[in-house]
């Protein structure tokens, strides 16, 4: 073999490797990507709600009503007439030393949004409605009723977190999962 015939050797030899290297890479960044791209979408799974129809909160201020819960089998359940009928409820989750602030309210488009009822850097668990929004009693910050986007306020970012739930087959019962519910932690501010 003479050193043309090497050379040319060597630059295909060397051609392959990095034809190999390139799909590997172009592979490994495009499952990294998928990946990537699966995990914010299951982290980002919208809540199902319910409807129960548009109602309209103009020119209106509305306080929380307190109400009890029930735990059962691992549900907690509140009942869905009353949330209706006052708007926005406040009831907690007790469990050994353990409480857990709750609310649920019906947004102007009707949806059903049960949350921990907590404004996290202020550490306010009263909220009332005024007109189409969400107000903190402590700060004053204020949130969209329907989408919770922050429009006013020094916590902005921190509205009170929505809970997936369940009605029940009758439509009477908002259902929780207790598990849920007690393991929920502040977010990081």
């Amino acid at each position: 073999m003479n050193s043309q015939e090497r050379k040319q050797q060597f630059k295909t030899v060397k051609k392959g490797k990095n034809g190999i290297f390139i799909v590997a890479a172009v592979l490994l960044v495009g499952i990294a990507f998928g990946v990537t791209f699966f995990l914010q979408k299951e982290g980002k799974a919208e809540l199902e709600l319910y409807n129960v129809g548009a109602v309209s909160y103009e020119g209106k201020t509305i306080q929380m009503t307190e109400l009890e819960n029930s735990v059962e089998d691992g549900k907690i359940v509140i009942p869905l007439q009353k949330v209706k009928e006052s708007s926005i409820i406040y009831t907690e989750y007790i469990k050994a030393d353990k409480i857990v602030p709750l609310t649920a309210f019906i947004t102007p488009t009707g949806n059903v949004i049960a949350a921990v009822s907590m404004c996290e850097p202020c550490r306010g668990t009263r909220f009332h409605l005024k007109g189409q929004e969400l107000v903190c009693n402590a700060c004053g910050t204020r949130w969209t009723l329907d989408g919770l986007k922050g429009t006013w306020g020094g916590c902005l970012k921190y509205p009170p977190e929505a809970l997936s739930y369940e009605i029940d087959q009758s439509g009477t019962k908002i259902i929780l999962d207790e598990l849920e519910v007690a393991s929920w932690v502040p977010r990081k501010l």
